[in-house]
């Protein structure tokens, strides 16, 4: 149960029993109402432990291509406590299929440019859909690192009416790539936020390999 109007955790609630709902419904929408100003709240399906998946696409008016799966992890309890994915890292493909249903979505819209579909996996390695980004991903240097694709000039390219040149059979993981974004937070009981701050000792961990 989740409300309407906004998000961060505020006015959601977990399900697991007809007895409950209830309840819940109360509690939830009292929060929603208190944080956001609307009550209203909607009800999904609860995915215990998923795993956030995203698809990276490139198409052009020709055909489509799925750059790869990438996958946000979360390691940390900051990270949890915040509810900021901070680690991203691009892995093998699964046999899931959520690649296939983003190359299909591509083509039935007709799109047309790089973009990125979310899923969430669960663990009978079942995915649900949760969105698309129409547009160029923070987190695409990931990608191109271990596909050796440059996105952001095959997006212009795209722009410019040309055909992205290869297939998904041409694209090919090499190695492995991972992102760590670095945020400075105060950490509060339930109201974390973020704060700069300087930086004044940085050392790299040095190992063989």
């Amino acid at each position: 149960m989740k409300a309407a109007a906004g998000g961060g955790g505020r006015g959601m609630r977990v399900v697991r029993s007809e007895a409950d709902l209830g309840s819940a419904l109360e509690t939830a929408s009292t929060e929603a109402a208190a944080a956001f100003k609307d009550g209203s709240v909607y009800i999904e399906r609860f995915i215990d432990k998923p795993r956030h998946i995203e698809i990276q696409v490139l198409a052009d008016e020709y055909e489509t291509a799925f750059i790869w799966v990438k996958e946000n992890a979360r390691s940390s309890a900051g990270i949890k406590a915040s509810g900021r994915s901070t680690i991203d890292c691009v892995i093998a493909p699964d046999a899931s299929g959520n690649g296939e249903a983003a190359v299909v979505a591509c083509k039935k819209l007709g799109y047309s440019s790089a973009g990125t579909f979310e899923f969430l996996l669960d663990r009978d390695n079942r995915f649900y859909f949760m969105e698309m980004n129409t547009r160029i991903q923070v987190e695409h240097a990931v990608t191109e690192m271990v596909t050796l694709a440059d996105i952001v000039r095959n997006q212009i390219r795209i722009a410019e009416g040309e055909r992205l040149g290869y297939s998904q059979d041409d694209l090919m993981i090499v190695g492995h790539a991972i992102e760590c974004r670095i945020n400075a937070e105060i950490l509060k009981p339930l109201r974390p936020r973020q704060a700069a701050s300087l930086l004044s000792i940085f050392r790299w961990t040095r190992r063989s390999g």
